[in-house]
């Protein structure tokens, strides 16, 4: 049987510039929303000499703070008041050394958090630990040196905290004690008006999403699932990951406290990339071939195999990495030794090198496909059309990991913004392109017109479909001769 054309094969070229030219006013929109709306976090920031001159070097006629590096000394402090939207809270410190030296030592510090319903209210202890972390100082004397995290409570579970600090004053840390001047405390959580604009986001895509997939599916009803092009099957179904993306379950997590709905989130974002990921390793390769693929060979090991195994091996990782992370702080929110998150980092790490080579795999076979495409330019039109939404997606997450704005521990506005609204054009386009045209007397006039490459001929075409002839007609209800050509071409 052959396959009925679709818009990206009919349509005129300038539907699709169009298409482009709209695309990019909102992806640079979405940009300029997380640029000039509201923070991703606020940041709290103490100092434990507490100067008023802001001076780092001790002065009892400015500084009326705690000097931690002398015996018994304790830092204290309440933070609040929080609500849920506030997400999570961390606490970073930030030794300054005393010395013009370069210092790499393993520093102890005992840390305590309590949690209260009340400013005034007595705390419930949560957590209290000493832990070792490297003291890495190699800006000079009395500046900064390097930070680590101390607390992270991932989830608002009482309106205000409480967190006491002091450095041991036993023989092992005595040494490395000494060389500690100044202390700075950075307390983050989320500014309320980002999550609020991230809901109002999720709500719209949500809502956006679901009508294109009934458009789609309502569109495809009266064709039977097995004459549907190949296209068709795999943006019908990347049309139904947009609801993992959206995630309708998300605001759950603002009012439950816990790790359940925050983990759900991310298995539902990570099962759409691994889905994208596992879309983008076959489109390509079948267009590659030709369009021909041996589906019988799924019966048997073959190296198609290694695609979806790979491109879920990702996932695996990327989920167990994330969920081993979300259950330790459930668990305690202080950090630990540095040595305890060693089993996370590695599991990063083969996330990260797994992730690599995912995204070189498919840069390789796009490349490897452009010959083929330019030697039978019946296939330029379709393979054009997934390329070059398919190349905006994957070199914007390169650039965004090159510039450090995308990444697993913090999110800016603009990268959510920008990616979250890319993530959810990508199947629009493609379903836009991959539509199905009526047959009869309209895709006869367009195929007159100027199509978007005009050695694109309008004919069955195998690719990604089912081979055969003449068994095309039918499959579409005939134009009507009253309606405008290009609104019946979306709606019959």
């Amino acid at each position: 049987m052959a396959n009925a054309p679709m818009l990206v094969d009919v349509l005129p070229h300038r539907w699709f510039y169009g298409v482009g030219v709209a695309c990019a006013a909102l992806l640079l929109g979405a940009l300029l929303l997380g640029v000039l709306g509201p923070d991703t976090y606020e940041h709290n920031l103490y100092f434990a000499y507490d100067c008023k001159d802001d001076s780092h070097v001790w002065n009892p006629a400015q500084c009326s703070g705690k000097r931690l590096g002398e015996e018994g000394a304790v830092w204290l402090k309440k933070i609040g008041p929080f609500e849920t939207l506030n997400g999570f809270w961390s606490l970073v410190m930030y030794p300054y050394d005393k010395n013009d030296t370069k210092v790499v030592e393993t520093l102890e510090v005992s840390i305590s958090v309590y949690g209260k319903s009340g400013s005034t209210a007595e705390g419930k202890k949560l957590s209290s630990h000493v832990v070792k972390e490297t003291m890495l100082c190699d800006k000079g004397q009395n500046e900064p040196c390097w930070g680590f995290v101390l607390v992270y409570e991932d989830t608002i579970k009482y309106p205000w905290y409480e967190v006491v600090v002091a450095l041991p004053d036993d023989e092992d840390n005595a040494e490395v004690k000494a060389l500690v001047g100044d202390v700075a405390f950075e307390f983050s959580w989320y500014n309320v008006a980002f999550i609020e604009e991230e809901l109002m986001m999720r709500v719209s895509f949500l809502i956006i999403s679901t009508c294109v997939i009934f458009a789609f599916w309502f569109r495809m009803r009266n064709v039977p699932l097995f004459k549907w092009t190949m296209e068709q099957r795999a943006i019908g179904f990347l049309l139904l990951t947009l609801i993992l993306l959206n995630n309708p379950l998300y605001p759950l997590q603002y009012l439950v406290a816990g790790w359940f709905f925050p983990s759900l989130d991310a298995l539902f974002q990570v099962l759409h990339a691994t889905i994208n990921m596992t879309f983008w390793l076959f489109a390509f390769d079948f267009i590659r071939r030709e369009g021909e693929f041996d589906f019988e060979g799924w019966r048997k090991p073959t190296v198609e195999w290694l695609k979806p195994v790979v491109a879920f091996s990702f996932g695996l990782f990327t989920f167990g990495f994330y969920l081993w992370f979300r259950v330790a702080q459930q668990v305690d929110p202080v950090f630990g030794d540095s040595h305890s998150v060693s089993g996370i980092v590695i599991m990063f790490f083969v996330s990260a090198l797994l992730f690599g080579t995912v995204t070189v795999w498919i840069l390789v076979l796009m490349m490897l496909t452009i010959p083929v495409v330019l030697a039978k330019t019946d296939y330029l039109a379709r393979y054009v059309f997934v390329a070059v939404p398919t190349a905006v997606c994957m070199f914007s997450i390169i650039g965004a990991l090159f510039f450090g704005s995308f990444g697993p521990v913090r999110r800016t506005a603009a990268s959510f913004c920008y990616f979250y609204t890319l993530y959810n054009l990508y199947p629009w386009v493609l379903a836009l392109g991959y539509w199905p045209a009526s047959t009869g007397t309209l895709a006869r006039t367009l195929q007159h017109q100027t199509k978007l490459f005009i050695h694109a001929p309008l004919r069955p075409v195998v690719l990604f479909g089912l081979v055969g002839h003449g068994r095309c007609r039918g499959l579409f209800a005939p134009p009507s001769p009253h309606a405008l050509p290009v609104l019946h071409l979306l709606l019959s």
